[in-house]
């Protein structure tokens, strides 16, 4: 999904601008290459897309952000602990970590086999209920970056950033999920119209 392309090039230049004030120059570099090569793949994947992505190119984004905290805490370990980076790495990916896992636990508990191929992560019932790729692009976008900037304030040492943090994303998941119920809503009293 060209969400998850977009949301690439944001994290890696989240990353980059972290590392870069904890002076680690090849975190930094790594994030600065991701954010290029997205950015890159963008300009093919937006609507109406030329190429996709698949599975084996978001297993290598994903590995490789999965990577950076680890990279910034051995390059600066003294200077930032392990958590905080923890905590940058899930915010500038969470609408993705936050759709991910509220719909494999959503799948569980409708004893749905999780393994098997679906369509009801949030981003893809939106678009089923008649939102435009680039509206839920543009949306996922917009909270990678609220999760950057609550990425840039943990990474700052302030006490109440991560509390403050859980809050925001709760909240905003909260309003995600109220979105695609509606969107869903209507979706079916239009069908239902053109039906009678």
């Amino acid at each position: 999904m060209r969400a998850s392309v977009d949301r690439s090039a944001r994290a890696g230049l989240a990353w980059w601008g972290c590392a870069r004030y904890l002076g680690a120059p090849a975190a930094g570099s790594l994030g600065l290459v991701l954010a290029a090569g997205a950015m890159g793949f963008l300009t093919l994947n937006w609507p109406p897309a030329k190429i996709f992505m698949g599975d084996a190119g978001s297993t290598v984004l994903g590995f490789s952000f999965a990577v950076l905290p680890l990279l910034v805490w051995v390059e600066k370990k003294p200077a930032v602990g392990f958590f905080p980076l923890l905590s940058v790495a899930m915010l500038v990916v969470w609408p993705f970590l936050a759709d991910g896992t509220f719909t494999i636990f959503r799948r569980l508990r409708k004893r749905e086999n999780i393994f098997k191929a679906h369509r009801s992560h949030l981003y893809q019932r939106l678009v089923i209920s008649g939102k435009s790729h680039q509206t839920v692009t543009l949306v996922y976008g917009g909270l990678a970056v609220i999760g950057s900037v609550l990425g840039w304030v943990v990474i700052r040492g302030f006490a109440w950033a991560i509390p403050l943090s859980v809050f925001v994303v709760l909240v905003l998941f909260g309003c995600l999920w109220r979105w695609t119920v509606e969107s869903e809503k209507r979706a079916a009293a239009r069908q239902r119209m053109t039906e009678g």
